[in-house]
């Protein structure tokens, strides 16, 4: 089969080296971009990814027994 019959037949027409580049790092920009989104929102929104209710503002302070070793640090009564 001549190469200029092979190549009409081709199922994917005109990519070149240019295109997959280009293609490439297109995909890869946006792969960046929407990673950068995902890990500002789980950031802005720890609590609720965490499953922590709106509600429970009024009854405790969120980050008040982090601080481990640190001996001004409330202790939790249980």
């Amino acid at each position: 089969m001549p190469h200029a019959r092979l190549r009409q037949r081709s199922r994917v027409r005109g990519v070149t080296p240019r295109g997959w580049f280009t293609f490439g790092h297109a995909s890869f920009a946006l792969l960046l971009f929407f990673k950068h989104i995902w890990h500002g929102a789980r950031t802005l929104f720890r609590d609720v990814f965490a499953g922590i209710d709106p509600d429970l503002d009024a009854q405790l302070e969120f980050g008040a027994f982090q601080k481990l070793g640190d001996p001004t640090t409330r202790r939790q009564v249980v």
